[in-house]
């Protein structure tokens, strides 16, 4: 469980395993889910975090359930406050 404040790039880190651990729920969900770390910042308690699909989705429903599962899996078993927020990077 995390005590203090986590570094930005630990920040990261938490949320990539995460979001990779959420995918492999989904096995019918081919993209993979991308931090975008230009837009990665925290504020108060909380981290914000931007995240992509590496492409198209035919269906957003697995996209937003991953996220969400992420999201509370970080919150519960880390205590980690983060709110991940689709994004389309810049290019």
């Amino acid at each position: 469980m995390i005590q203090t404040m986590p570094t930005r790039e630990e920040a990261i880190a938490l949320v990539k395993g995460a979001l990779k651990k959420q995918r492999q729920r989904h096995p019918g969900f081919k993209s993979k889910i991308h931090v975008y770390e230009p837009s990665v910042r925290s504020k108060d308690d909380w981290w914000y975090v931007g995240v992509y699909p590496s492409s198209e989705l035919k269906t957003i429903y697995y996209y937003y359930d991953i996220l969400a599962q992420a999201e509370e899996e970080l919150q519960d078993k880390k205590n980690l406050k983060i709110l991940l927020i689709p994004v389309r990077p810049q290019n």
